[in-house]
């Protein structure tokens, strides 16, 4: 989940800074093909799961 805030974080301070993010998609495309190289690979909706988690759950 820490790896997914930090890919994250770029395209939130893009969006605060210039008020548009437009390198999100990279970051989000980075992200999945991440996702793909875990073992087992993550599928659509576990990726989908994990970046609402690190949306709402705190770092600890």
């Amino acid at each position: 989940c820490r790896y997914c805030m930090i890919l994250f974080a770029g395209i939130a301070a893009e969006a605060l800074v210039y008020g548009e993010a437009e390198g999100g998609e990279n970051d989000e495309n980075l992200f999945r093909s991440l996702c793909v190289l875990l073992d087992p690979p993550l599928s659509v909706a576990q990726v989908h799961i994990l970046l609402l988690m690190c949306l709402f759950l705190p770092l600890s």
